[in-house]
């Protein structure tokens, strides 16, 4: 057991003297699209962080980090229709304007559509999903 420790440790100082942390740093930051949270539900990030324009004059755009909660049944076929579950949530922030995404309540009525869509594209499918909650985890509006 002590031999197997020790070995751990010699394998990481070689790799760090030689300059392969970054590939080290780089297997540990590449996480699971979805994370078990409890025993009854699971949230699938959808990655990479989505970027679109927003209804303005000019040139603007809106950039959020989204998870879906769901129940664990539902995980993959979640996974399975994530490409689609991204395009309902771009062209549903493309449809918005400044106050509606700069507002609390904007933000909120926002979740609530983006769930029903979701929801309602899943139906479409033949899937049965739960769709618990739609989260921003960042949301820059510029």
């Amino acid at each position: 057991m002590c031999i197997r420790n020790l070995f751990k440790t010699v394998t990481v100082s070689i790799c760090l003297s030689l300059g392969l942390g970054g590939v080290v740093y780089a297997a540990e930051d590449a996480a699971p699209e979805s994370a078990t949270v409890e025993a009854g539900s699971g949230y699938m990030q959808l990655k990479p962080t989505i970027t679109t324009n927003y209804q303005s004059p000019r040139l603007k755009y809106v950039r959020t980090d989204v998870a879906i909660r769901v129940n664990n049944k539902a995980l993959d076929t979640l996974t399975l229709h994530k490409d689609p579950i991204r395009d309902i949530i771009i062209m549903l922030l493309a449809s918005q304007d400044k106050e509606m995404l700069t507002s609390t309540e904007g933000i909120d009525a926002i979740r609530e559509e983006a769930k029903e869509e979701i929801s309602a594209f899943l139906e479409s499918e033949n899937e049965s999903a739960e769709i618990i909650d739609v989260l921003f985890m960042s949301f820059l509006v510029e």
